[in-house]
């Protein structure tokens, strides 16, 4: 089947700048719900705690490392993991030969900025998210949209979910010539070893940093995005450019609904975190779920809290005469 090929002028929200003369209107007043469930994990990865992305503005390029401070601070950072990190052998990492190619590697020295990233490469081995190094700022420059995976493909939509960032041509397929999955596997490096889901939703959050992302692929900076969208049937793709953004974007919460029955006699609860509020959804209405045919637990937009929420809900789906359930068991060494 042939594909068809053509650029594509588009139109962003009012205040963001593009890099084409003409716009093409969007549809207007439809949300788009990308309902991807992130379980109970808040990334951590080289300043994503808190920030949603690597710091950028490669303040620390002109801090330079000596080797023999590099020797020194890799001595201490695998005492570290080795006498401290719970997780480091779960999935049987080979930190040892990771720490020992930054050596071979380092010559005489490096920044501060590449060390960091070094390190995270070495933290990323292992399956624990919430593992990082802080302190590292890199390049800036953002994407002006956001991607999420749909079955086999992805889509493009402002960070506002009211719109794709064509609606004629959803889905994305390539940016800088580069397609969406090898972008991922070049991101793969700095990305925790969790579920399929996690390094997915994660390297599509790398990815926005698009400054970041191509200092991590080797691919040269042209100060636009060029990216390439593709019709709902996949017979046509178009290709666009667009100014790259100065801030992150900034997403959205989707459309919160309240806990309640749907249609067929269906529970729906939604927890909007594992926090204060979700006690009181789980008392409130798991009880009423109790003849219902079946139950939505909705958690999108969730960001994480504490565990102890689990301990409140497990007993809803089990008996008295069921064997407990281990769902955690870390040893500190």
């Amino acid at each position: 089947t042939s594909i068809e090929s053509a650029p594509l002028n588009l139109r962003r929200d009012p205040g963001t700048k593009t890099s084409t003369a003409k716009e093409e209107t969007m549809s207007k007043g439809k949300t788009v719900v990308i309902c991807s469930i992130v379980a109970l994990l808040i990334i951590g990865n080289i300043g994503f705690g808190g920030t949603g992305g690597p710091r950028s503005e490669q303040a620390n390029a002109s801090v330079f490392l000596t080797r023999s401070e590099i020797e020194e601070d890799l001595d201490q950072f695998q005492t570290e993991l080795e006498g401290r990190y719970a997780y480091l052998r779960y999935n049987d990492p080979d930190y040892e030969s990771a720490i020992q190619a930054i050596r071979d590697n380092a010559g005489d020295g490096m920044s501060v900025d590449d060390f960091d990233i070094e390190l995270t490469k070495v933290l990323a081995l292992s399956i624990d998210g919430h593992g990082g190094v802080v302190g590292g700022l890199f390049p800036g420059g953002f994407l002006p949209f956001r991607i999420d995976r749909i079955g086999s493909r992805y889509v493009a939509f402002w960070p506002d979910r009211r719109n794709f960032v064509s609606s004629s041509y959803p889905f994305i397929t390539k940016i800088d010539s580069m397609s969406i999955d090898e972008w991922r596997s070049a991101l793969s490096v700095v990305v925790a070893k969790g579920s399929p889901s996690y390094q997915t939703h994660y390297g599509l959050r790398y990815l926005e940093y698009i400054g970041f992302a191509r200092s991590i692929a080797g691919v040269d900076d042209p100060g636009v995005v060029e990216i390439e969208l593709e019709s709902r049937d996949g017979a046509q793709r178009v290709t666009a450019v667009l100014e790259v953004a100065e801030n992150p974007p900034t997403v959205e919460d989707g459309p919160v609904s309240e806990s309640g029955f749907l249609p067929g006699n269906i529970g729906y609860l939604r927890i909007t975190g594992w926090l204060e509020d979700a006690y009181v959804e789980v008392a409130t209405w798991m009880p009423r779920f109790e003849g219902t045919r079946g139950l939505i637990i909705d958690i999108r937009d969730n960001r994480g809290g504490t565990r102890d929420v689990l301990r409140d809900l497990y007993p809803y789906f089990v008996t008295e005469s069921d064997p407990p359930h281990v769902a955690n068991v870390a040893k500190y060494r």
